[in-house]
């Protein structure tokens, strides 16, 4: 193919992708209101963990946009999780063609992994880690002092939290393909142990939305495990053969 050929493929393959998201948007706005339910969970839980209750356990809006935008939100990032795998096939079409057999099969065995430890990061956060942060933020405010939660604001910590986690929780993944193609060993991840703990709590500290130590915790100590893991992995990896070792299929 020549360069004009392979844009005008990338070019089809993107619009056949973000057609899908865009259909999956407006199936989604159709539903926003239930999906704004989902999305308050957190906050439902925190609120009741704590005896909140009428007014003041209520997420609120303070413009005549700020509902829209939140619904606009809400509904493209559901837009995304739909048919975003729909837009990852096209993109994996596009670039497997110039991959080896080799190279695809190894994308094709990592890919499922790496969905499911996004999704056990993100569900982690939703659950767990957010809730956990609200009961503790919420629970601070002295009974003199009047509440009122802003929407906009609990979107972004909830959408920010569960994507984050769900990104670190590839942390595994991405040191074991690291060992797999000799970058790094092992060994060379446990003389880093200490210097990845320091990390984790420094992090936690940083990502988290509020001086909360149990919700630091929460996220330092899941950090260290998947290191823990990666780490395991990698040791594994390292009694195989590499890639382009004699021997290795």
């Amino acid at each position: 193919m020549t360069i004009g050929e392979h844009l005008e493929e990338l070019r089809r393959r993107l619009i056949l992708g973000l057609v899908a998201v865009a259909v999956a948007f407006f199936a989604c706005w159709f539903y926003r209101e239930e999906l704004l339910a989902i999305a308050k969970r957190p906050h439902a839980t925190a609120m009741a963990r704590l005896g909140i209750l009428g007014e003041s356990a209520e997420l609120k809006v303070f413009t005549y946009l700020e509902a829209f935008y939140c619904f606009f939100k809400i509904c493209g990032i559901a837009a995304l999780l739909l048919g975003g795998p729909v837009l990852l096939w096209q993109m994996w079409r596009f670039v497997s063609a110039g991959l080896y057999e080799k190279e695809r099969r190894l994308v094709r065995r990592i890919f499922p992994f790496s969905v499911g430890l996004f999704a056990a990061g993100a569900l982690f956060g939703f659950y767990v880690l957010i809730p956990t942060a609200l009961i503790y933020l919420a629970g601070i405010v002295p009974s003199s002092v009047g509440r009122s939660y802003r929407l906009t604001d609990y979107l972004t910590i909830v959408f920010f939290l569960t994507f984050a986690l769900g990104l670190f929780f590839q942390l595994p993944l991405g040191m074991l393909v690291l060992s797999r193609v000799g970058l790094i060993s092992a060994p060379a991840y446990r003389r880093q142990r200490k210097w990845f703990v320091l990390f984790a709590f420094v992090a936690a500290a940083l990502a988290t939305p509020g001086p909360d130590p149990v919700s630091q915790v929460l996220l330092a100590v899941p950090m260290v495990l998947l290191y823990e893991l990666g780490i395991l992995l990698a040791a594994v990896a390292g009694r195989r053969p590499a890639p382009d070792a004699p021997g290795a299929r």
